[in-house]
């Protein structure tokens, strides 16, 4: 329908119409991972294979094409769900079911966590109901499930008769809650 500067042609779409499963160009072909167009300001639910999102009507700021992607990682031995667009804000919560491929026997350690580049996970948490696991979040992005199988650590730096300093590291689900005293 319009072509650029450089002669190149622009094609529009009204995505309230309709979502394309794909984008062909010349002899290569996208997905787009389309999954549903949400209304912002609504109540809608959106279900997958893999997961199942629930938008409040404070959800949004706008109306959103919202798609999801899912893989297999090779490096976790586990699946990623990708939910929307890391770089489309939320303006509230969405709440989120996964459904995990794996069978969790350690359902009390084991997580949803958002996944930042390779080996990098923020823990995100969730209750297990089915088989499933639910859980609520404020940004779009990667998830898996996780089993936290290492306790957390606690290092002496420094003791002295005037300073005490520890390291405290926790590889996955982070410390909710630490208490110090001195006797």
């Amino acid at each position: 329908a319009y072509m650029t500067t450089e002669g190149a042609p622009v094609f529009l779409w009204d995505l309230r119409k309709a979502l394309p499963d794909a984008i062909e160009l010349t002899d290569t072909s996208f997905a787009t991972n389309l999954l549903s167009l949400v209304p912002s300001g609504k109540e809608y639910k959106v279900f997958n294979g893999h997961v199942d999102v629930f938008f409040n009507k404070q959800s949004l700021f706008d109306s959103l094409a919202f798609e999801v992607s899912y893989q297999k990682d090779s490096t976790l031995s586990n699946s990623i769900v990708t939910l929307g667009n890391r770089n489309v804000p939320l303006k509230g919560y969405i709440d989120i079911v996964l459904k995990p491929d794996g069978d969790f026997q350690d359902k009390e350690h084991t997580a949803i966590y958002q996944v930042y580049g390779r080996k990098s996970f923020g823990y995100v948490g969730g209750d297990w109901k089915d088989g499933n696991i639910e859980a609520r979040i404020r940004s779009f992005g990667d998830f898996t499930v996780l089993t936290d199988s290492v306790a957390p650590t606690i290092k002496p730096l420094i003791v002295n008769r005037d300073r005490v300093v520890f390291k405290l590291d926790d590889k996955l689900s982070g410390l909710k809650k630490i208490k110090a005293t001195l006797n």
